[in-house]
């Protein structure tokens, strides 16, 4: 298992306790974001990967925030990291270096 994959687990269990939380069934949710119920149940039991426009129908369908779904998955992720500002001048840290690298798949940082 790949660092990233517990992220799936972990978003897939909120998506799920949101949409029981609100009395949202599998069937309605695939209905929504036009993927089979088996689909439904992969990405919730942290399975199968869901692409950006999934996670923001779920959002939408149940009322939520999407960013408040991803919240605190990473906790290893650096904090306010503004990428538009990373210059020569005014590089990554290590640790952020190192956090873009994991989730790159390069650990070695071969760039």
């Amino acid at each position: 298992m790949n660092s990233v994959e517990p992220i799936y687990f972990a978003l897939g269990k909120r998506l799920q306790e949101e949409r029981e939380r609100r009395g949202v069934t599998q069937a309605t949710v695939a209905e929504r974001v036009d993927l089979p119920r088996s689909a439904i149940s992969n990405i919730e039991k942290g399975k199968q990967r869901l692409f950006v426009h999934v996670l923001l129908a779920y959002a939408d369908l149940l009322k939520v925030n999407p960013g408040s779904l991803l919240r605190d998955l990473m906790p290893t992720a650096p904090r306010d990291v503004d990428l538009g500002n990373v210059t020569s001048e005014n590089p990554l840290d290590e640790q952020e270096a190192n956090f873009i690298r994991d989730l790159l798949g390069d650990p070695a940082g071969a760039a």
